[in-house]
């Protein structure tokens, strides 16, 4: 049900865009958090905003490296495993890819978790998210915000002081309740000559 199977770019470029997405609610988050906790994956996942920034060329897809994901070729990234997952009602799909670990988890975590997000009709605005030793609970913690350069269609996270709730994209869960670590500004949020329109 975990698939890193690489994506296509027309199935990547259906994702939907960060400017037409919207804020998960509290309710929502604590829901999809019961379900981690509940089957003990919280050390492994966080939930994810599901969003693209841009189009993908053809035979290529988004790898992370330390703190850029970018487009890189297919042939040179035979190697990467997925990283962000969306529910396409079949697998959970990998869109976003790193040279990590392949990520394991229970199915029937990945059952209940589709189930959910069928029922409550969050499969186009949830994913699922591989953690980082940093991301998950204890002193290494850190907030990143996501800022994009449109010359090279990458995604750069620096460590920010704050992230508003309505730039929130990723959260971990401690105890159940969602704690932010991503962000990502929209233009609607005033910020986004800075990082959208970047040049």
């Amino acid at each position: 049900m975990l698939s890193s199977n690489f994506i296509s770019p027309s199935v990547y470029g259906a994702l939907p865009d960060i400017d037409d997405t919207s804020a998960l609610p509290d309710a929502t988050l604590q829901a999809l958090g019961h379900l981690i906790v509940a089957f003990n994956v919280e050390q492994l996942v966080g939930v994810g905003l599901l969003h693209k920034h841009f189009e993908l060329a053809q035979d290529t897809i988004m790898v992370h490296n330390g703190h850029v994901c970018k487009p890189e070729p297919i042939q040179s990234s035979l190697s990467t495993t997925g990283t962000s997952f969306f529910w396409d009602g079949n697998n959970f799909q990998a869109f976003e890819y790193g040279q990590e670990e392949p990520l394991a988890l229970p199915n029937d975590f990945l059952n209940a978790f589709a189930n959910h997000l069928e029922c409550y009709q969050l499969s186009s605005k949830v994913a699922l998210s591989k953690l980082d030793a940093k991301q998950a609970s204890g002193p290494g913690k850190r907030l990143l915000m996501e800022h994009l350069d449109f010359a090279t269609k990458s995604h750069i996270v620096e460590v920010a002081p704050s992230i508003q709730p309505r730039e929130a994209t990723q959260w971990i869960f401690e105890g159940g309740f969602p704690v932010v670590t991503h962000g990502c500004a929209r233009t609607s949020c005033g910020q986004g000559d800075y990082i959208h329109k970047k040049k």
